[in-house]
């Protein structure tokens, strides 16, 4: 992958230990992608790789924001994620990922972790995507939206089709 190069990892020579790596994920780097839903925002990435022996477990720490439309006020949001996620390395003969385990070629030198921060960060987004900005001094919020909304709500007439229906008596 092009453009991600600063995110392989070397897995062929490394020593024992723990080992740390800091990226930084931003529109740059989701511009790589050419599916999934993000494609906004700037997220710092602490990467623990810990290697024992021929086994291998990598795991990672992203914290950021994604810009969203809100789905409440539909305005452009800087909604905050957090998410944690780790993943076992091994050996084998042809490469896979199933279940957080990643299999990698016995002749690979280098291992790129971006798809795989890509797709826990692009999991990790809520179905609904809302902010609490009522205690933000300068609220993203479309605040036309938000009154229209709430008018909407306070003066919404009873409908009497609906209260006629509570007249009708059964017969028991």
């Amino acid at each position: 992958m092009k453009g991600l190069d600063h995110f392989s990892i070397p897995i062929f020579g490394l020593k024992n230990g723990v080992h740390t790596f800091k990226y930084e994920m931003d529109d740059k780097v989701f511009s790589n992608f050419d599916y999934g839903i993000l494609k906004k925002g700037n997220f710092d990435v602490e990467v623990t790789l810990e290697k024992i022996d021929e086994s291998m477990e990598f795991s990672f720490i992203a914290k950021g924001y994604i810009e969203v439309d809100c789905d409440r006020c539909t305005a452009n949001i800087k909604m905050p994620l957090l998410t944690e996620e780790s993943y076992i390395i091994e050996f084998g003969e042809t490469p896979s990922n199933i279940d957080n385990i990643i299999t990698v070629l016995i002749s690979d030198h280098y291992l790129n972790i971006a798809p795989y921060i890509y797709e826990s960060l692009s999991l990790s987004i809520p179905m609904v995507k809302l902010i609490d900005c009522e205690d933000e001094e300068k609220k993203p919020c479309d605040e036309n939206i938000l009154n229209y909304l709430n008018k909407e709500t306070e003066s919404e007439p009873t409908n009497s089709i609906w209260n006629s229906l509570k007249d009708i008596k059964f017969k028991k």
